[in-house]
């Protein structure tokens, strides 16, 4: 999968089923779905699928993930700072 879509990302896997986040950088074509099907439906032995499906994230899912990112960053930033005891410190005090 790597070989044809080099920042694919793995999400999930259950048994032999695999979810993956295709980034738009993967393809320079301004019709990215159509390239993405195109190439998966060219090397469809090659990756042995047997069914794929294609879609693009919902609004909930673009939100929940920049959630996720928001609150990871947040604690990034946490662990970070030493200068204080603040437990709600979000960015560094002694600058």
């Amino acid at each position: 999968m790597h070989e044809q879509f080099p920042n694919a990302l793995l999400l999930e896997q259950h048994g032999s089923k695999y979810h993956y986040e295709l980034s738009t950088e993967d393809s320079h074509d301004t019709h990215q779905l159509a390239t993405i099907f195109s190439v998966l439906q060219e090397h469809k032995e090659d990756l042995r699928i047997e069914d794929y499906s294609v879609s693009q994230p919902t609004l909930e899912q673009i939100f929940l993930k920049l959630t996720k990112q928001e609150t990871e960053d947040d604690d990034v930033r946490k662990s970070k700072c030493r200068c204080c005891t603040c437990c709600c410190c979000f960015t560094c005090c002694c600058k």
